[in-house]
């Protein structure tokens, strides 16, 4: 079997993981963009990263005379929840919500739970 994707050389390590963030007055994140720069590459400018920014934040519907602007100039964790803390006006790590359907459980889980519930509810055995 052919395959589509292949590899030349070796891919430079990233140099910068910044964002620009767009939070209400709670520090809840409405939109982030994230602007990252390899080793080699030039750095971008901050006022051409919060314009670009704001185009992408307007096109995904975020009203930007609603959210405040936070340039965080390292995200050492992109792939975690975040919120703006309100005090000091940093970005903060926050604890993933429970699982849930919507979320990656996978269907088998959610039925499993579904039974479980429904035992509950009319007094059948419970699983083990």
């Amino acid at each position: 079997m052919e395959s589509a994707v292949s590899s030349v050389g070796k891919v430079p390590d990233i140099k910068a993981c910044q964002a620009i963030v767009f939070h209400d007055r709670e520090g809840r994140i409405h939109h982030m963009h994230h602007v990252i720069t390899l080793e080699g590459a030039r750095s971008v400018n901050i006022d051409t990263m919060k314009q670009q920014a704001c185009e992408q934040a307007e096109a995904f519907g975020v009203d930007l005379a609603q959210v405040d602007i936070l340039h965080v100039p390292e995200i050492s964790r992109p792939h975690v929840m975040h919120r703006v803390d309100m005090r000091t006006k940093q970005m903060v790590e926050m604890e993933a919500p429970e699982p849930s359907f919507r979320m990656g459980v996978t269907a088998e889980t959610w039925v499993c739970r579904w039974i479980q519930a429904i035992r509950r509810w009319f007094g059948g055995p419970r699983a083990g």
